[in-house]
């Protein structure tokens, strides 16, 4: 795929508006990979190779990963996603991609006549960089906009180096991010489901200057409710209470943040 087109357009797909920073003018950006899954005696085997070549920063950036998953539900047992992936190349005219990331979801889906309860403990690392010294970028560099609720569904952070752009991001710039969560979703009957969730969340690197690397906690909880099987609606609210690698401490203002969102969805 050859794309032409201004840095806010190439980051198709979900990305939050405090995500978003837009570059003027065009450029030749190319993106190309396979993927290929297995299943296996228990689970399911993904693997995928991507490469991202952006002329106008002279980035040539090959992503490797892999992915075990189980999902379960009617029954009780054990479900999981793990994955993780790494970063070569050329970060720039002058600087090597060594990023990485991985995430995990582990949990315990317990049926109960018509209803499905999960218990599940999630977390999300993306590599950062705190030291501008070296010619090896650490930072993971993401390759599309993130996806909603992979770090709450606050949605505040992403799974990238530079993970958020509230209060003008990490105080020492691109830190990257741990996030870990622990949560409980309820599924009763094919109507109505229920869910909350709790987030901390650190930079993966820390602040040479400050030392700072929390980030903040988060609550999230949220219903959805499936009219029919064309139509369904969800609601969300989420508050995050910041910390000092994301206000700068001090005694610098770190009021909660809340947001709330609500949709339809229709399915053909």
């Amino acid at each position: 795929m050859n794309e032409r087109k201004a840095n806010a357009a190439s980051n198709a797909g979900f990305q939050p508006p405090d995500q978003i920073a837009a570059v003027a003018g065009t450029r030749d950006v190319n993106f190309a990979g396979a993927y290929t899954n297995w299943d296996i005696k228990v689970g399911t085997l993904d693997v995928y190779l991507l490469n991202l070549a952006d002329q106008a920063n002279l980035s040539d950036i090959t992503t490797f990963g892999a992915r075990w998953s189980r999902d379960l539900v009617n029954k009780n047992g054990l479900f999981w996603n793990i994955e993780a992936a790494q970063q070569s190349g050329d970060a720039s005219g002058t600087d090597k991609a060594k990023g990485n990331v991985g995430e995990g979801w582990i949990g315990w889906n317990m049926k109960s006549g018509k209803n499905n309860h999960r218990f599940y403990a999630r977390m999300g690392i993306a590599s950062g960089d705190n030291d501008a010294t070296d010619t090896d970028q650490k930072q993971f560099v993401p390759l599309f906009g993130d996806f909603h609720n992979r770090l709450g569904h606050g949605d505040f952070f992403q799974l990238a180096g530079n993970s958020t752009g509230l209060g003008g991001g990490p105080v020492g710039g691109n830190l990257g991010i741990k996030g870990t969560g622990v949560g409980w979703n309820g599924m009763f009957g094919d109507r109505h489901e229920v869910g909350a969730e709790y987030w901390s969340f650190k930079t993966d690197k820390k602040d040479a200057a400050t030392g700072f690397d929390k980030l903040g906690t988060e609550w999230d909880v949220w219903y959805g409710y499936n009219y029919s099987k064309n139509l369904a609606f969800g609601a969300a609210v989420a508050e995050l209470s910041p910390d000092d690698a994301l206000t700068g401490g001090g005694g610098a203002a770190n009021d909660k943040v809340d947001r709330v969102y609500a949709n339809a969805r229709l399915r053909f």
